[in-house]
């Protein structure tokens, strides 16, 4: 099994990345070395602007992997929704005012909105010319 490993720049001949070519990169040793095309090595050049800039990073995009900084992200979005959530949980189990809508308001409700906004939404005709 390959030991992969995360290098500044290819040591071993060839000192390039072995699906584009591209040198002087950082790159991902695979650890393999095969007598024909030499030491087998994937470019890797993260940049946070730009998850698909080396070949590493193009191969995982595909397979739904998402660079660290984004995955941190997220994680950061979810912890302050789930902190949000428990603020209005909160805030609403200590209203004074408890929150009750049965049928046939929200249907009254929704009525008025759509007869509000429908009608304003119509363009208004114009006057016919007089014959």
């Amino acid at each position: 099994m390959p030991q992969f490993q995360f290098l500044n720049r290819p040591v071993f001949s060839p000192t390039s990345c072995v699906l584009c070519g591209a040198t002087d990169v950082p790159v991902i040793d695979t650890g393999v070395r095969r007598d024909v095309i030499g030491h087998i090595y994937l470019c890797c050049q993260p940049d946070i602007t730009n998850p698909n800039t080396g070949c590493f990073e193009q191969m995982a995009h595909v397979l739904g992997w998402v660079p660290p900084h984004v995955h941190q992200e997220t994680l950061d979005v979810i912890a302050n929704a789930n902190e949000e959530n428990e603020n209005l949980a909160t805030e609403l189990a200590n209203a004074e005012v408890p929150l009750v809508i049965n049928e046939g308001d929200l249907k009254h409700a929704f009525e008025a909105f759509l007869s509000e906004h429908v009608q304003a939404a119509k363009p208004a005709r114009k006057p016919r010319a007089a014959e």
